[in-house]
């Protein structure tokens, strides 16, 4: 059961995720550039309420955000992070990829 609410939790993390890189698509091909300004970006969300939001970091061809699971009764903590191609699976990255995490990663990698 705790596995499954914290898969809800972690899907949370994902749709967050996901709206920043549409929103920067959509900035990239008005402005031809990626942002590292939140504020620019035409989404109006609020953080997942179980994570912590990393710095949004930008160039002109990549970018990168990445969420952090805040400690919590539950005990989990990892990472999750997009970029421009979308969820990097990149265990250094997004340590829910890790084999201890399989079973509330909502992407069911590896």
């Amino acid at each position: 059961f705790r596995n499954a609410v914290e898969r809800s939790k972690a899907s949370e993390a994902f749709a967050y995720l996901s709206s920043v890189r549409e929103a920067q698509e959509r900035y990239l091909a008005k402005e031809g550039t990626y942002t590292a300004t939140a504020g620019q970006l035409d989404i109006n969300m609020q953080a997942p309420k179980y994570f912590s939001v990393g710095e949004l970091t930008a160039s002109e061809t990549a970018w990168n955000q990445q969420l952090t699971r805040l400690s919590g009764a539950a005990g989990y903590t990892y990472t999750v992070q997009y970029n421009q191609d979308g969820y990097d699976t990149n265990d250094a990255d997004s340590t829910i990829e890790k084999s201890s995490n399989l079973a509330i990663n909502p992407m069911g990698h590896k």
